[in-house]
């Protein structure tokens, strides 16, 4: 299980990459998404990725 810093307290933040691929991951995306560090990963591993925004996310 991958572990982050979180971005609002400091502390530990443990979350399953398969988040970044469910529609209702990261908390349905109220929480801390750490989409872009798998995106990140899987190019690093020479895979092309293409992420995109929807909903109410901000530019």
């Amino acid at each position: 299980m991958p572990v982050s810093m979180c971005h609002a307290c400091g502390c530990d933040y443990r979350w399953q990459w398969e988040e970044a691929f469910d529609k209702f991951g990261f908390g349905n995306g109220d929480g801390q998404v750490e989409t872009d560090t798998v995106a990140d990963m899987l190019i690093r591993h020479g895979y092309e990725v293409e992420t995109s925004s929807w909903g109410c996310a901000t530019p």
